[in-house]
């Protein structure tokens, strides 16, 4: 199929420069007497067209620029081509014309998005449909764990025993949303029987898997059964308890005395405990992380058939970094050890997210060892703040240029101002009158506007820039203060 490319005069020089390197052999780029591309218009091309002299006969499709929205329905129907939209940046059409022959394109949908849309939902049934053909180790409550099966995250309630019923169940459904496999219930020093019996009866009535995590061996037993996973056990433990576990159906996580993690996992398979998962330990940067990677290499190596325990927040909560990368990282290191689970309790408000990120990132790491490629246009990405590439609208700008000014003189709305504040993941706006509630800048103040709470222009300015920011804030899971200066991430753009 050959495809004719619609642009106009700005976009001309990057169509034909990606036509060239991509599609030379399937595509040829028509430029219409158009500045801005998007402003071309069913007229527009029919007159270019016959101004061209464009053989229609050649071609099985026409991509006009994805922010057009005028219809091309008549014309379609009259030269009997079909017109459909391209991506709305000329950029994305090297991304987009090689899978040309892959993707129906629509009259209503930027093809950008399209393709999107398509890898996206492609990805996530590949996850699903090689996990489901995935050979294990064995499971947890249907759960796969080892082999050629996903990494699994594991996410740590820190003193679960702490927390009252309702707290652990809101809890524990947040943990369930952010797309956490597994639950861990971290048990304080200081609890007992009762706290340690009240929170299995909690997490009991959901079914996710889920493991305790004390270093008391009377929680162990009492957990054993009842907790697809015991974290977790040393010589001592072993030697005191190990024949109570091994007369459970729970996993046991085993880790090293002294770095002998071999004589510890030996002991265990001696006593006769069924599902054996080993932790190497992963220590944190600048305290033998390097050595401690190693470790995870020989063991792995040493075991096949146990299943590996990678204590992610070990490393990522004790760096002054956010969480992202430092996971995303982490995470692919050990899906090269062969990991097989992903641990996190997602404690310090600078790790916030990490759950959510490790599994995302499982994900990425699963589709590219099945791939056989790097975690790169995968269809799920880990781009949160950053973007993947430029992407440049060109736009006319005027040749009367007024250079902006601040006002410095201020006037209090007689109507009265409003404090801003976030709450419970709403933008709250509080007015001597009432407290507008939303999820948006723009719904907030579309309904102070509404309710006629505001009399100046410079207050709707005011307010309009607040709001946006508390919107960024909110949705970037950061801290908003009224009036405190936003700043970059990098500091050196608050300079620019």
């Amino acid at each position: 199929m050959r495809i004719l490319i619609i642009t106009g005069k700005k976009s001309e020089r990057i169509v034909k420069e990606i036509v060239e390197e991509c599609a030379k052999d399937y595509a040829d780029v028509l430029v219409c007497n158009r500045n801005i591309a998007a402003f071309i218009t069913p007229t527009i091309l029919k007159k270019t067209l016959k101004e061209q002299d464009i053989d229609l006969k050649l071609y099985g499709l026409i991509l006009i620029p994805g922010l057009i929205t005028a219809d091309f329905t008549k014309l379609e129907d009259e030269i009997k081509v079909p017109i459909r939209l391209g991506p709305k940046n000329a950029y994305d059409l090297r991304y987009i014309l090689p899978e040309a022959n892959k993707i129906k394109f629509s009259s209503k949908i930027p093809a950008c998005e399209l393709l999107s849309h398509l890898k996206v939902e492609n990805a996530k049934k590949d996850v699903i449909r090689l996990e489901k053909d995935a050979d294990y180790l064995f499971k947890l409550k249907g759960l796969k764990l080892g082999k050629s099966s996903r990494m699994k995250v594991l996410s740590e309630i820190v003193d679960a025993d702490k927390y009252d019923t309702d707290d652990l169940v809101q809890k524990i459904k947040y943990y369930l949303s952010e797309g956490t496999d597994m639950i861990d219930l971290g048990i304080s020093l200081d609890a007992d029987i009762d706290d340690v019996e009240k929170i299995l009866d909690t997490i009991s009535g959901f079914k996710v898997p889920f493991s305790i995590d004390t270093s008391i061996p009377e929680f162990l037993v009492l957990g054993s059964n009842k907790a697809d996973m015991l974290l977790s056990a040393n010589k001592d433990v072993l030697d005191r308890i190990g024949k109570k576990l091994a007369d459970t159906d729970s996993a046991v996580v085993i880790i090293p005395d002294d770095d002998k993690l071999d004589d510890n996992i030996d002991l265990a398979k001696s006593i006769g405990i069924k599902k054996i998962i080993a932790d190497p330990v992963l220590d944190p940067i600048n305290m033998g992380l390097f050595k401690s990677l190693i470790r995870y290499r020989e063991i792995n190596l040493r075991y096949k058939e146990i299943p590996l325990f990678f204590g992610i927040g070990n490393v990522s909560e004790l760096i002054d970094t956010d969480s992202t990368g430092a996971n995303a990282i982490l995470a692919g290191i050990g899906a090269e050890l062969g990991v097989s689970i992903l641990f996190t309790p997602e404690y310090s408000r600078k790790c916030f997210g990490s759950i959510y990120e490790l599994k995302k990132i499982s994900e990425m790491m699963f589709l590219a060892k099945n791939r056989k490629m790097p975690p790169k246009d995968l269809g799920i990405d880990l781009i949160l703040f950053k973007e993947k590439r430029i992407r440049e609208f060109i736009a006319d700008i005027s040749d009367n240029i007024i250079i902006a000014k601040e006002n410095k003189t201020w006037h209090i709305d007689p109507l009265g101002g409003f404090s801003i504040r976030l709450k419970d993941g709403k933008i709250y706006a509080t007015h001597k009158d009432a407290t507008i509630v939303g999820k948006t800048a723009k719904s907030v103040l579309d309904t102070i506007i509404s309710e006629k709470m505001v009399s100046l222009k410079e207050h709707v300015a005011y307010l309009g820039r607040e709001l946006m920011k508390a919107e960024i804030c909110l949705k970037m899971c950061r801290s908003y203060i009224q009036d405190e200066e936003f700043r970059y991430v990098y500091p050196f753009l608050n300079e620019v």
